[in-house]
């Protein structure tokens, strides 16, 4: 499952147009690019994207990928926010050998199919977990839809 985004760049075009702003009538791929890219641009500079993530301008859509060097498509996961299971802990030792109580690790064992068993609790904005739901905070309403809406008029003004 790929993650992507609708970038509102029309919407925010045709608003500044009917306010009489000095902006391109017509989008060129360049300047699309540029629109799509920059909601990554404001996800990543605010630390809303896990580490590791790369997105891409495509058609009209803005697609993420997560590669945490396993060569699997992380993105659902970390959008998502599920634990994938079944997780075997590993565990801190002392000098004795007994278990401290302190998780240093989790591994799954080879040939077992994983499902969702429950929600990450790490979640939240620059947290190497990644944050759930990450593509809402650049929609209309959302906390960098502003900021988000200010590069696209930077990128539409007529020069």
């Amino acid at each position: 499952m790929e993650i992507h985004i609708n970038v509102p760049y029309r919407d925010i075009q045709q608003q500044l147009v009917e306010a009489g702003e000095n902006v391109v009538k017509r989008i060129y791929q360049a300047r699309k690019d540029a629109c799509l890219m920059a909601a990554g641009d404001v996800l990543q500079e605010n630390g809303y994207l896990p580490n590791g993530t790369t997105y891409e301008a495509w058609n009209d859509k803005l697609y993420f990928s997560v590669d945490k060097g396993t060569n699997a498509d992380l993105a659902h996961y970390f959008h998502e926010g599920m634990i994938y299971g079944p997780n075997i802990p590993i565990f801190e030792k002392d000098a004795e050998g007994n278990r401290t109580g302190k998780i240093l690790r989790f591994f799954s064992p080879k040939g077992k199919p994983k499902t969702a068993i429950y929600p990450m609790r790490t979640q939240g904005v620059g947290k190497p977990a990644g944050v759930a739901h990450w593509t809402k905070a650049v929609e209309k309403g959302g906390p960098l839809y502003e900021e988000l809406e200010q590069r696209i008029t930077e990128i539409l003004e007529r020069r």
